[in-house]
């Protein structure tokens, strides 16, 4: 879920889970519309500025 100024602007669905083992981080796939653009398979944090920044992720696996 992506927000803008507290109010929700986007949705997308994780399609994958990418872990750099040498940063320890991970990097979450997206598949999202953006608007009349179609949809675009997408790292978590780049979306147009419009769609704001993450700021959730609900997932029902036991571990992210």
């Amino acid at each position: 879920m992506y927000k803008k100024d507290g109010e929700v602007e986007h949705v997308g669905v994780v399609i994958e889970i990418k872990p750099d083992l040498q940063k320890a981080t991970k990097t979450l796939v997206i598949l999202s519309q953006w608007g009349l653009d179609g949809e675009w398979i997408h790292p978590h944090d780049c979306v147009p500025p419009l769609y704001g920044r993450i700021a959730e992720v609900w997932t029902d696996r036991r571990r992210l």
